[in-house]
């Protein structure tokens, strides 16, 4: 009987521990999905400024890549060579194919473009992983 107190103790701090990892997962998912976002804000200011032409549309695209480079910092663990940029343009095509995917009405060509868009993602996890 004194090892279930023990024993207890040991099953409540791996429960922490799977919930800590559980954690992580997922505020790197949720990390991901806003440099997704602002990779796309980025291109629709990008958009309007060729566009209009005007000046703010310019100095807003500059203020998001900056937010966005900050945020990746956070997100990227490996450096190496290309890493970044090839980061970069994963995250893009898994945002590019889901909005693409979203709007799409045949429902085989849907999941066709969800699928290939988290292959985007799993090939990024891939090259960071801890």
């Amino acid at each position: 009987m004194k090892k279930l107190p023990e024993k207890i103790k040991k099953i409540e701090k791996l429960t922490k521990e799977i919930k800590a990892e559980l954690v992580d997962i997922t505020t790197e998912e949720d990390l991901m999905f806003a440099v997704m976002n602002l990779i796309s804000l980025e291109e629709h200011f990008y958009m309007a400024f060729c566009q209009t032409k005007k000046d703010i549309y310019l100095e807003l695209h500059d203020e998001i890549r900056k937010l966005r480079r900050k945020a990746m910092e956070k997100l990227i663990v490996n450096t190496e060579s290309q890493v970044w940029c090839i980061s970069k343009h994963l995250l893009a095509t898994a945002m590019r194919l889901k909005e693409v995917a979203d709007k799409v009405k045949d429902e085989k060509l849907r999941k066709e473009l969800y699928e290939y868009s988290f292959d985007m993602i799993k090939i990024f996890k891939l090259i960071h992983k801890k």
